[in-house]
């Protein structure tokens, strides 16, 4: 059983949308699976839970947005109250938008996702103004938790999130990632195996593979996770 972070992009499947690593309920660095009881009900193949494209925690402020107390609203400021246009905004209309599990809330001005309490219901898709929540596979799925750095220059770079250095790109022998217009790494799903190469190779911790080869019951990414900054 293998879970482990990557640096790619989100998942072909438009079904899915652009989807980030389901984030757990502690603060702990890392990923953590867990292989289910005997008396765990078997997940279907197709499982997926809601996730967030963003672990930029250390983004810096621009200002201090004052306005209405929410993410569409701070959004439509001609100028990102934070550094990056793509992190996200803290305010929690994703959390508002789930009301059946709860499973969303924000910590660290970062919405996170207790993977526990997700059903995979979808009722937070689209509620976010920077479209960094969606659904990614339990089994063998694969994101990248950052959407690409959009800093106010272009040598800016988020200190937690993808720095385009394509890293995971060199790193995939089996040529399962490709460098955007961007320079951002896209998934190519029909040529991933699995290997975790490209996790390795992320210096952010920003790719996530789940399930692969694996029967894991349930899984959780706590905090920003290991890299080599840390």
């Amino acid at each position: 059983m293998t879970c482990r972070r990557i640096a790619p992009t989100p998942g072909p499947d438009a079904a899915l949308g652009a989807a980030t690593a389901a984030f757990g309920t502690e603060t702990g660095k890392g990923l953590t699976c867990e292989r289910g009881s005997e008396r765990a009900p078997a997940r279907q193949p197709d499982e997926v839970k809601a996730a967030v494209l963003c672990t930029g925690s250390r983004v810096p402020l621009r200002y201090r947005y004052s306005g209405a107390p929410s993410c569409q609203a701070a959004a439509r400021m001609a100028v990102s109250p934070k550094e990056c246009a793509n992190a996200c905004l803290g305010f929690g209309d994703c959390c508002r938008a789930c009301r059946t599990t709860g499973a969303i809330r924000v910590e660290g001005g970062l919405a996170r996702v207790d993977s526990s309490r997700c059903n995979g219901c979808g009722e937070c898709l689209g509620s976010c103004p920077l479209d960094l929540i969606g659904l990614i596979r339990v089994e063998r799925g694969l994101l990248v938790l950052c959407k690409g750095p959009e800093g106010p220059t272009s040598e800016w770079s988020c200190p937690d999130g993808c720095t385009l250095c394509g890293r995971c790109i060199d790193a995939c022998q089996e040529g399962a990632f490709r460098r955007t217009g961007s320079g951002f790494p896209e998934w190519l799903a029909e040529r991933c195996n699995g290997c975790g190469l490209c996790v390795e190779a992320c210096p952010q911790g920003v790719v996530l593979l789940c399930g692969a080869n694996d029967q894991a019951a349930s899984f959780a990414f706590a905090g920003r996770g290991t890299s080599s900054r840390q």
